[in-house]
């Protein structure tokens, strides 16, 4: 029992964490006046990221209840979110305001997101980490 509530809050937490900081890096806001053009936001947004999605794919390495579909469903939402991002990039009438991040930017999180919920729905068998004696059978 103790087993299966460690597995799950450590899935959950993961795949939050990972979903909030891809939300956060994926969503265009206005940096005009900040130094660097807000860019060390978006690394403490990112290594949040990486260390969500290393999490998640230790936890599907070392075949942790419930790891495959949380990272299924953060990357569904990352997607979800971004898409909506981009229909709904802020118009620039005047010229006068910077976005960050930018389209193209947004498009390109949103490939890496979606190799991620590539490789949540490849099979354990297939997976490029099977090692011998490394996974369970």
């Amino acid at each position: 029992m103790f087993y299966y509530v460690v597995c799950s809050l450590i899935v959950i937490s993961s795949a939050c964490l990972q979903a909030f900081c891809g939300m956060l890096m994926i969503t265009p806001r206005e940096v005009g006046g900040t130094l660097f053009g807000g860019m060390f936001m978006t690394l403490i947004y990112l290594s949040g990221w990486l260390l969500a999605t290393l999490s998640l794919v230790t936890s599907i390495a070392c075949r942790v209840l419930g790891a495959k579909i949380g990272l299924l469903c953060s990357s569904l939402v990352q997607i979800i979110w971004g898409l909506i991002s981009i229909m709904n990039y802020p118009d620039d009438y005047n010229g006068n305001l910077i976005f960050s991040p930018g389209k193209d930017e947004i498009f390109v999180l949103l490939v890496i997101v979606a190799f991620t919920l590539i490789l949540g729905c490849v099979p354990l068998k297939t997976c490029w980490l099977k090692v011998k004696g490394f996974l369970m059978k």
